[in-house]
């Protein structure tokens, strides 16, 4: 596995379905939440598949690869940190 180059935070934030077309092609990304909330499932479009990310979880997947989203966060507040490669480190 390649170290991570990039990172984001996002708050209160809803994604809407997209491929990560910056990402290198064979990395993975990893997830994590933050916050006291309900919704804010990561979906999987390509099986359906949601997946409901809570606190303290990390979620590791190709986002080059899958096409994904965020749904709507129906209460309290979201916090995702994001980690990613958008080059080959080594």
């Amino acid at each position: 596995m390649e170290p991570f180059t990039s990172g984001q935070i996002n708050w209160r934030t809803t994604v809407k379905p997209h491929i990560d077309s910056t990402d290198y092609k064979s990395s993975l990304c990893c997830v994590t939440t933050i916050g006291d909330y309900e919704g804010g499932e990561i979906i999987f479009h390509d099986w359906p598949i949601k997946v409901a990310i809570r606190p303290g979880d990390i979620l590791f997947f190709q986002g080059s690869r899958l096409k994904h989203s965020v749904s709507k966060v129906e209460v309290g507040a979201r916090t995702s940190i994001v980690l990613y490669s958008n080059y080959r480190v080594s």
